[in-house]
């Protein structure tokens, strides 16, 4: 009838959905999950949705995830590795082993800066995170020590090869400090896995998605994203939970 009206074919016409007012609040809520977390992709946002809100099955949320046009875009790929990987044993409780390496980026004027990442294994928790233009084997060493007060210490420590970690200073104040140090073999990050894999995501949500302009700003920034990632962003890794719940389930249980 319409379509007679109109004078147009029936082909032309477009069926138009009437949304629920339920599905408008899901609507809703998965943009203000995308707007929040912007560096965050569909697999991600899901478990921030069941989190938050409750459960929802995966193809309807990414059926409205790509109707809003949530869709971010991913980088190309790397190659794949080819050779023979060799699996990293899972540390079995916290303060097991602990991972480190550097990672660098500059301010807004070009000047260049590290940051030392320093993370638990087992929960996958952020223990430190320290920015600063220079970081020689002194200033790691302040760094862990002051991570001590909080978190305890390690029985170990993955590291890779650099002039920091080899120092006799650091290897010293190691054995003092009864934490043996456990070096990968140069060239085979992969060694390390547990640590590149959170620089990635630090890369990624944090340097990337900020502008510095300052090392106090700096600072600011990163240490608000370290409580971020340790108590709020859930890891798929540990079941959809956050470094903090992962680790207060674990010693519940054990009680």
């Amino acid at each position: 009838m319409c379509s007679k009206l109109l004078k147009a074919h029936r082909l032309t016409l477009k069926f138009e959905k009437k949304v629920s007012v339920e599905e408008q609040k899901e609507k809703e809520r998965i943009r203000s999950l995308a707007y929040k977390h912007k560096t965050s992709g569909y697999p991600m946002l899901l478990m921030f949705y069941r989190k938050y809100f409750g459960v929802m099955n995966h193809k309807k949320f990414y059926r409205i995830y790509t109707e809003e046009g949530l869709k971010i875009r991913l980088k190309t790929r790397r190659k794949k590795f080819s050779g023979q990987r060799q699996p990293l044993v899972p540390a079995d409780g916290m303060n097991r082993r602990w991972s480190m390496d550097f990672v660098h980026d500059s301010f807004d004027n070009g000047k260049s800066f590290r940051v030392l990442n320093v993370i638990d294994d087992f929960a996958r928790k952020a223990i430190c995170i320290y920015p600063e233009i220079s970081i020689p084997s002194r200033k790691v060493i302040d760094s862990l020590e002051q991570a001590f007060e909080t978190h305890g210490r390690p029985e170990s420590i993955v590291c890779d090869n650099g002039p920091e970690f080899r120092s006799n200073k650091f290897q010293k104040w190691a054995s003092e400090n009864k934490i043996i140090l456990r070096f990968i073999e140069k060239g085979k990050p992969t060694q390390n896995a547990f640590v590149e894999s959170f620089n990635g995501k630090f890369r990624n949500e944090c340097l990337n998605a900020n502008i510095f302009r300052n090392l106090s700003q700096t600072k600011l920034v990163i240490e608000d994203w370290r409580k971020y990632y340790n108590t709020e962003r859930p890891h798929s890794s540990l079941n959809g939970l956050t470094p903090t719940e992962y680790e207060s389930k674990t010693v519940k249980s054990k009680d």
